[in-house]
């Protein structure tokens, strides 16, 4: 008797009321923007514009609304003091850079002592001014791709990454941020990392290499193993 294959399940449509809305009003913007004539592939191009537009805005809110606009705030158990002076910064982020102004605010009773900005410490930004999603996505992919070829990647993907030099630093500054912090997120990683069931025991290691090695050879070895001198004129 035949078998018979099992139907591949279909991959499961949103049924989100939202949803709904949202592709209804990107299909009627596209519609006007591209007339009937539009290629499949034109339309799609165009949503994904839309859409980059849509989630740059939010990012952009989402920033905005967590500036800090309190006298005191407390980090680390130490309260810092908001000064009079505002700061502007630029934050890149997957959809985008963002200039954002926030005060400047310095540790209650020390004078002249650095300053922070609350809000990089809120949202967590990675390598000066990298928006964490951001960070963690260029970090990964730069574990295999050097500066240009990461900054390629993220353009044909959709996101709007800094230009390459930019690029190429931040992610620097975020391996020596690693490197500093590695035994701590080593401890870190440990303690959260589940163990597949059924193993038993597990074992590291590394491919073989080579390694070059000084030795010490007696008289006669050392005088064989020195380069020998032409005696004869090339020709």
């Amino acid at each position: 008797m035949a078998s018979r294959k099992k139907p591949k399940k279909q991959p499961k449509k949103p049924n989100s009321e939202l949803v709904r809305k949202l592709a209804a009003m990107i299909k009627q913007k596209v519609d006007e923007q591209l007339g009937p004539d539009a290629t499949f592939e034109q339309r799609r191009d165009l949503e994904a514009e839309l859409m980059r537009d849509v989630l740059w805005q939010r990012e952009d809110d989402d920033l905005r609304e967590s500036v800090s606009e309190a006298d005191v705030v407390e980090v680390g158990g130490r309260r810092y003091a908001r000064l009079s002076q505002r700061s502007s910064a630029t934050y890149h982020g997957r959809w985008g850079p963002h200039t954002i102004e926030e005060a400047l605010y310095r540790e209650l009773g020390v004078h002249n002592g650095p300053t922070i900005k609350p809000l990089e410490l809120c949202v967590g930004m990675i390598a000066r001014r990298l928006t964490p999603d951001f960070a963690r996505i260029a970090g990964e992919l730069s574990a295999d791709l050097n500066s240009r070829e990461l900054e390629n990647i993220l353009r044909v993907v959709g996101m709007r990454p800094p230009s390459r030099s930019l690029l190429e630093k931040r992610v620097k500054l975020m391996s020596a941020d690693i490197v500093e912090d590695v035994d701590m997120l080593e401890a870190a990683s440990r303690a959260v990392e589940a163990i597949p069931p059924g193993v038993a025991s597990i074992s590291c290691g590394l491919d073989r290499f080579s390694v070059r090695m000084a030795e010490q050879l007696d008289a006669d070895l050392a005088e064989a193993a020195r380069p020998k001198r032409r005696l004869a004129e090339y020709v």
